[in-house]
């Protein structure tokens, strides 16, 4: 009998233990998630809007800073989006592979990088906390989103040797013509 007790202690112990590694577990993604200061809004056809949060959104556009001189660059819009989206990705290359990541973030408009900061990411971390992902050669791809919750999140796209992200928004809620 008493065999039979301390049995019992040990597999319940065994469950409380599981269940905190696996909360645990499910915390640790949190630390990875990047922190976002704004976003620029875009309407459907990627016009911007104006920006959000913070005046100098922390995103990695283009490989250079006047985007319409960069070789790469993309844009996500609508931005706020509600359950559909696009991203223009340009390279040079016809053919070149895009990787594409969408992760949640968290929000924090006065959140300030430092000069040196730069939010390179590992890839095995965008696999490990990405809610979508795809790869592709197009210029343009559409997402359906209707499977995200809204919320913050970022976009990475790695091409060539670079990792360009933007900052977004999916908001079911949003009324784009503020009716």
């Amino acid at each position: 009998m008493r065999r039979l007790a301390v049995l019992i202690l040990v597999i319940i112990s065994g469950l409380f233990t599981a269940c905190s590694e696996k909360e645990s577990k499910m915390e640790e993604p949190d630390e990875l998630l990047p922190v976002i200061n704004g976003y620029f809004a875009r309407n459907e056809a990627g016009e911007s809007m104006g920006i959000i949060g913070n005046m100098n959104p922390n995103v990695n556009l283009g490989t250079n800073t006047n985007l319409v001189d960069s070789d790469y660059f993309i844009t996500f819009f609508p931005n706020p989006a509600i359950n559909f989206a696009s991203v223009y990705m340009k390279s040079p290359g016809q053919d070149e592979i895009k990787k594409i990541w969408i992760v949640p973030a968290v929000f924090d408009p006065e959140y300030e990088p430092s000069d040196d900061e730069t939010y390179e990411p590992e890839i095995n971390i965008l696999n490990e906390i990405a809610v979508l992902q795809t790869e592709t050669t197009m210029h343009t791809v559409f997402f359906d989103l209707t499977e995200l919750q809204s919320g913050y999140y970022r976009i990475y796209v790695e091409v060539a040797e670079y990792i360009l992200y933007d900052n977004i928004v999916i908001d079911k809620d949003f009324n784009p013509t503020g009716k």
